[in-house]
């Protein structure tokens, strides 16, 4: 018991170091975006047509419960990074797409402004991204299948980063979802997922 206890503090200082990690880097990747995204796209070399596309894309994605700063910041670095308008645009067809699907945007978008912080090239950045995407669609799947086991949680993207973070790891979806119902929340591999999930 005080093992568990132990260990649970110790991952919850993981979360926090993440959480903390993540404020850090927006800092690191932020300029001022008090100016509107009109404003950003004026100031850029990015024609008219494609700037209105970029603007369709926007705005279809603040249709959705989608934190406005962390998607103005993911545009604000491309045009400041002078990253080509169609890959731009790919970028906001993902983070869309995510949206419709109802899957964590946030998680998706801090992995591109991962990319951008590291300096890597744009198509190096889709191609992460939409790893994420599908880490992020099969740990859906995955939280899915574990309610019909009796599992809930208050916390359901939380617990989808997690699990994406274990599929990133290199767990294989389906064993993923047998090792958590066969050795349960209390095995030492699970401590960080018991705290957003739990077994009724």
């Amino acid at each position: 018991m005080i093992l568990k206890v132990i260990l649970i503090k110790f991952n919850l200082k993981r979360v926090a170091f993440s959480v903390f990690f993540v404020a850090m880097l927006f800092i690191a990747t932020s300029v001022c975006y008090c100016a509107t995204l009109d404003d950003l796209l004026s100031k850029s070399s990015i024609n008219k047509g494609d700037a209105r596309k970029i603007q369709e894309l926007y705005n279809n994605i603040k249709q959705f419960d989608v934190d406005d700063s962390t998607v103005m910041r993911v545009i604000g670095n491309a045009i400041r990074s002078k990253v080509e308008t169609k890959h731009i645009l790919r970028i906001l067809v993902l983070i869309s797409k995510a949206e419709v699907e109802e899957i964590p945007t946030e998680a998706l978008m801090n992995k591109i402004l991962e990319g951008f912080a590291k300096k890597a090239p744009p198509d190096i950045i889709i191609e992460k991204a939409t790893a994420k995407v599908l880490g992020l669609k099969n740990a859906k799947a995955i939280l899915n299948y574990l309610k019909l086991k009796g599992y809930e949680t208050d916390q359901p993207k939380m617990v989808v980063n997690i699990l994406s973070i274990y599929i990133a790891k290199g767990w294989d979806p389906s064993d993923l979802k047998r090792e958590i119902v066969i050795k349960g929340l209390s095995h030492k591999e699970f401590n960080e997922l018991a705290i957003f999930l739990k077994q009724k």
